[in-house]
């Protein structure tokens, strides 16, 4: 059955072979979380401090109970889901660990084949001048993923999103972070070489790169590296995956996106995360088509 991932984005086009097949759901009943991104935009600067757009994108399983369930009624009645956890400010603030907001989400689009839901929700909030200012979401669980070769439930789950709200730039402006998207899950057959290319988009037309979430950053919590058998190009954003050396199962990828002014590569103006599902399954002739229109990323699928 085709499903659809829709939101209003330009994102940087990318023509990309996915592979799905009839899924078989190999988390365990407690497991719900399947990734996200934070980013930020100012609305408003003052003298002393400057209001932040924060936009939240998560995904769920969506039968993991009544608070990620969604279909299109769902999105219709514009129902928030997700857990009841929150938003944290961790560095720049007041008090570490002060909650800024809640981590619930409007749901924009769904699959009952392969058991996800996901949305978001855009919160103002206002912050300090300060060089770094962080903001998390963490919890757990993964599921049943494949870690270092073992399968292993209860992962905890860490996105860090970090930001320079002064106006110190080369453009005296307060500098929206890059924006980014991904399905929640891309399925993959086992033996075979691809590449995901990696889309954001940035306002302000920074120089971005892409590395590896770090765990002593606490940006990625238990699931830091855990792509063994994939390499990512940090210059071009693109991920090279040689699944002949992977095992059948649930990946979990945990990547920053930071955005750079001029050739200053030493010190990033924000840090935004991306955590998505990669999940390895055996061959198949069913592909999935990914098609970019203008404003708007659908994944078509076509079986």
């Amino acid at each position: 059955m085709p499903y659809s991932y829709t939101k209003i984005l330009n994102v940087k086009k990318i023509e990309l072979e996915r592979y799905t097949l009839k899924q078989t759901t190999y988390f365990i009943d407690s497991s719900h979380f399947y990734g996200g991104s934070i980013s930020s935009k100012p609305i408003k600067d003052n003298v002393d401090n400057v209001t932040f757009n924060f936009t939240i994108g998560f995904s769920y399983r969506s039968s993991y109970s009544y608070e990620t369930y969604c279909d299109s009624n769902t999105i219709l009645n514009k129902t928030l889901i997700g857990p009841h956890y929150y938003i944290y400010c961790v560095s720049g603030c007041d008090h570490a660990y002060t909650a800024i907001a809640s981590s619930e989400i409007y749901c924009l689009s769904y699959s009952k084949e392969i058991d996800w839901t996901f949305g978001s929700r855009t919160f103002s909030y206002t912050i300090p001048k300060v060089n770094t200012y962080q903001i998390e979401f963490y919890g757990s669980d993964w599921g049943n993923l494949v870690v270092f070769g073992y399968n292993r439930t209860g992962s905890s789950w860490e996105l860090r999103h970090s930001l320079d709200s002064t106006n110190n730039t080369y453009s005296k402006a307060i500098n929206s972070s890059p924006e980014t998207l991904m399905s929640p899950v891309t399925s993959i057959p086992i033996n075979s070489f691809h590449v995901i290319d990696i889309p954001y988009i940035d306002e302000d037309d920074d120089v971005v790169r892409c590395r590896w979430a770090e765990w002593l950053k606490k940006e990625c919590r238990d699931v830091c590296m855990a792509v063994p058998f994939g390499y990512l190009d940090t210059v071009e954003c693109k991920l090279y995956l040689n699944t002949s050396q992977a095992q059948l199962g649930f990946y979990a990828a945990a990547i920053q996106l930071e955005d750079f002014k001029g050739n200053n590569f030493s010190h990033p103006i924000s840090s935004v995360p991306l955590q998505f599902l990669i999940h390895i399954v055996e061959e198949t002739n069913c592909t999935l088509q990914y098609i970019y229109l203008s404003f708007v990323m659908i994944i078509a699928a076509d079986h």
